[in-house]
């Protein structure tokens, strides 16, 4: 069984049907906090924690959310509902895994839950869609910057394609190459940023201190 902790009562992140669905699952478990940073705290401290679900709605939220990934860095944490987007990018620093949108299904926010559960992340069209753009590089080259120097020509060129928001199938189009050879190529670039995923490597580029900046 899944445990997961919920900041605030399921009823303030999702919706009511969701919900009352959720309490008749056999698949998880619900710890549901008042939004208090003390509660959150004892729970955590007391409790086998898998996942962490938490709403951001302002700069005090970040900081108890900061706080409690900070101290309890091996639980994985995904956001809900309407984000804004300094608060969204923020908190993707900060390590949170994934993002739950009001209006999901019961059967999507059962896949998300597993999903982040077994390490992976969840971020639906709208929010990855939102990053892709700020991270964007345009057609500017990437320019290399500490663990970025390690990265051979073909290498960069598949980050930069990936900043722009490419699929692996349009990489391959682009440089003409297959799109087996990219995977491998991304799997390399992981392991030399010292990333799991599409998305970390996104921000590592933008945390580049020679990478031009991009305004919101």
């Amino acid at each position: 069984m899944i445990t997961v902790l919920v900041t605030h009562e399921l009823k303030e992140l999702l919706s009511d049907e969701i919900s009352l669905l959720l309490h008749k699952e056999n698949e998880f478990r619900f710890i549901e906090c008042n939004g208090s940073y003390g509660q959150i705290v004892d729970v955590l401290s007391g409790e086998k924690v898998d996942l962490i679900m938490s709403a951001v709605t302002g700069i005090g939220s970040l900081q108890r959310l900061r706080k409690a990934i900070g101290s309890y860095q091996e639980r994985k944490v995904l956001l809900t509902g309407v984000v804004e987007s300094e608060l969204l990018f923020e908190s993707i620093r900060l390590g949170v895994k994934g993002h739950l949108s009001c209006d999901i299904s019961l059967e999507l926010l059962k896949r998300a839950l597993k999903v982040v559960y077994n390490g992976e992340v969840w971020f639906d069209r709208e929010v990855s869609s939102k990053v892709l753009q700020q991270f964007s590089m345009g057609n500017d080259v990437i320019k290399k910057h500490g663990k970025l120097a390690l990265l051979s020509t073909r290498e960069s060129e598949i980050l930069e394609c990936l900043c722009q928001g490419m699929k692996n199938r349009v990489i391959a189009q682009s440089l003409h190459i297959t799109e087996n050879t990219v995977k491998t190529h991304l799997q390399k670039i992981y392991e030399k940023l010292g990333v799991n995923n599409r998305m970390e490597a996104i921000l590592r580029v933008k945390n580049s201190k020679d990478h031009p900046k991009v305004v919101l």
